[in-house]
Parts: C-alpha cells; structure tokens; sequence
C-alpha cells in the first residue's frame, strides 16, 4: 500500500495482519534482513513498474526516483527490537544459536551494504535490543552517529525528531 496520508487504511491493513503459526525458540518470528531488503526496494528505482503498477495499489506519482538525484535524497531508518534470525527456513532446528543466525545477519550486513553502494542514507535504531543484533544495525547504520539504541519506548519519538533534525533540518508532528 503506497504511503498516501490515508491513516484508517493504513490501520485497517496492519489490524488485519494475522501472527504467524510459526514460532522458534524466543517465541518470535524476527526476519529483520528482510525487513531491510524491503525498505531497499521501496528506495530502488527497479522496482519503479511495481509501485506504478495499479494492480498493487500504486501511482505514478509513487515510483521511486533515480540514484543521485541530489533533490531526493534516499534515506532508510531501520529499526528493530529483536535477534535477526528468522526467514530461510520455517524455524530452527538445531541446538547452535550463532550457526543458525548467521545467515540471517550476514544476509542483513550485505543488503545494507549494497544500500550504501547505491547512495542510500541509512540510519538505524535498536530498541531493546540485544547484542547480536545492535551489531548488524551498527554495521548497517553508514556513519556511526546514525546508530541509535534505547530501551525505553517513550525515547523512541526523541530519537526520530532527532534523525530528522539532523538528516532534514525539520522536526516532527504528533
């Protein structure tokens, strides 16, 4: 669903989300280079007949711009509160916690990679998160001041205006 200020749509789809049936050991289904692929297309110019495409809801006006242009800048903020470890299998089966995650975490370092190949700004923010995972996000995050991590959510709207102030020059309104 292309980003059009349309709030009670918005909600309406993420209300309609079902949790999945398929659970590792923490109880979590946490496929956070995925998550970072996804926000890379979204910026990828690509994928432009995909977010123009009307059978996915998309316009014309949506389609993602060209690298370089340097009036559009392309900035992701990634943001995570759990292990990135779910999403090339249906779920762990062996006993080694770092084998099993490694994939995962190599997979999420290598997309960000590409990302800044390309020309994207990316911030990143770790919230209560644990160590593994506060590494992939300082490793993605392009400059060490673009990695952010708290545990307290009341922080989380701070550190955002902050990337805003800092990236755009504006703040934010709630």
């Amino acid at each position: 669903m292309p980003l059009v200020g349309e709030d009670a749509t918005a909600k309406a789809a993420i209300d309609g989300l079902q949790r999945s049936s398929i659970n590792n050991r923490s109880g979590t289904n946490t496929a956070g280079h995925m998550g970072i692929v996804w926000a890379w297309y979204l910026l990828s110019p690509n994928w432009t007949s995909v977010w123009t495409n009307t059978s996915f809801g998309g316009a014309a006006d949506h389609a993602p711009h060209p690298y370089g242009d340097p009036n559009r800048p392309k900035v992701v903020i990634l943001m995570t509160d759990g292990f990135f470890q779910f999403g090339f299998e249906e779920q762990f089966t062996g006993d080694n916690w770092a084998h099993e995650t490694a994939r995962p975490n190599n997979a999420a370092r290598q997309y960000c990679e590409n990302m800044r190949a390309a020309g994207i700004t990316i911030y990143a923010i770790g919230y209560g998160t644990n160590t593994d995972a506060e590494r992939v996000l300082r490793d993605c995050a392009d400059d060490p001041s673009r990695f952010l991590t708290t545990n307290v959510s009341s922080e989380l709207t701070g550190l955002y205006e902050q990337i805003a102030r800092d990236f755009l020059g504006i703040g934010l309104i709630e």
